[in-house]
């Protein structure tokens, strides 16, 4: 009996392990279902606190604006949430989190709006503290921000979601400008202090990307490990990204890392 279960046991194993290669495989077939050149902008290092039981290295997928103006109840109902204003903006209602796509823009229209939008932020605070509203330190952290967003901030951003993937992907066919991954997403109600609006409305919000991180592999490891030995605590870099990686994402939307490029300003100041 107890060799009849090992054998049992053999056999699992190998058919599970030849059903994550046969996955795997499936998942990497040519053409990938998307390709794309991030920087440490987009896929960020974040904490580093390797020992000797875990060597590896992973890189967070860093997304800017996770609560789109765009993502209300038109966008929450199709994905299975029930809408009614009044039951979810009872405290006692709990909306739980559900499964779905988002459609990710790599520095394109809505990067571009984006900026534009942070601009106009400055812009009111210098009318602010001109008036004497405020002290000028308030129109200096405006300033502060919008550098940090020119420089720092990731270029990616969400301009949609829905419950079917292949139909976002025909709305936006680019497959070198937009990702499709799955996420979980949340609905909240919030109230909006903005004149003349409704006192409550509808909020969805992404509260993680599947997968929110990548594995290093083999191949890329030796120059990924020099920018992370480097780092000092969370996400420690001037202004100016230190590396750009190729992702590609495969046919189940799992990503992986294809190749990396040292920026050339990093060479420079490494000297």
């Amino acid at each position: 009996m107890r060799r009849h279960l090992l054998i049992a046991a053999g056999l699992l194993l190998v058919a599970t392990n030849a059903l994550v290669l046969a996955g795997a495989a499936y998942n990497r077939a040519e053409p990938p279902e998307a390709t794309m050149q991030l920087t440490e902008r987009e896929l960020s290092l974040g904490w580093v606190g390797r020992d000797q039981e875990d060597s590896g290295i992973d890189v967070e997928l860093e997304l800017t604006d996770c609560r789109p103006d765009w993502f209300d109840a038109s966008k929450l109902q199709p994905l299975g949430f029930d809408v009614q204003l009044e039951k979810v903006c009872d405290h006692h209602y709990d909306a739980l989190p559900r499964l779905g796509y988002v459609v990710l823009e790599m520095e394109g229209p809505a990067w571009e709006a984006w900026l534009q939008k942070q601009v106009a932020e400055v812009e009111k605070a210098r009318e602010v503290v001109a008036r004497g509203d405020r002290e000028p330190e308030y129109l200096e952290d405006k300033r502060e921000y919008l550098r940090q967003v020119r420089d720092r901030q990731s270029r990616l951003l969400p301009v949609d979601v829905g419950p079917d993937a292949a139909q976002l992907r025909s709305r936006y066919p680019d497959r070198q400008r937009y990702l499709v991954m799955a996420a979980k997403l949340r609905m909240y109600c919030t109230a909006d202090a903005q004149e003349n609006a409704p006192p409550l409305r509808l909020e969805g919000r992404i509260i993680a990307l599947l997968p929110e991180s990548l594995h290093v592999p083999a191949h890329l490891y030796a120059t990924m490990e020099r920018y992370a030995n480097s780092n000092d605590g969370y996400n420690h870099w001037a202004d100016k990204p230190r590396y750009q990686l190729s992702v590609q994402y495969g046919r189940r939307l799992e990503p992986w890392l294809t190749a990396v490029t040292p920026l050339e300003w990093t060479e420079k100041v490494a000297e």
